[in-house]
């Protein structure tokens, strides 16, 4: 059975990873090959990764005042592993590229 292949693009905030992720998934599709793109935590809607990439980007919005540098990570690692069991891993089975941001 053949699966698909993870690319993933790696960096600190700001250097251009999405808009390099998205150019090359969007070359990938215009090779004809089968490609989608996700992002760590995640910004697809109704998903955990929104959530904590909302909660991260806007505390305030959730009345949160203050979260440790220890319950940030935790909740990141959460998202990770959702999206990795309901995203990347099914993506894969069925012989698709994942392009991670």
């Amino acid at each position: 059975m053949k699966t698909g292949q993870l690319m993933v693009f790696e960096g600190p905030d700001g250097v251009g990873k999405s808009e390099l992720a998205a150019r090359f998934q969007s070359w990938l599709v215009g090779h004809g090959i089968a490609a989608e793109l996700l992002s760590f935590p995640g910004k697809e809607e109704g998903t955990l990764g929104k959530l904590v990439y909302d909660l991260h980007s806007c505390p305030e919005r959730f009345r949160v005042s203050a979260l440790t540098p220890a319950s940030f990570q935790a909740l990141h690692i959460a998202s990770h592993l959702d999206a990795i069991d309901r995203r990347i891993i099914p993506t894969l089975k069925f012989n698709r590229t994942v392009v991670l941001d």
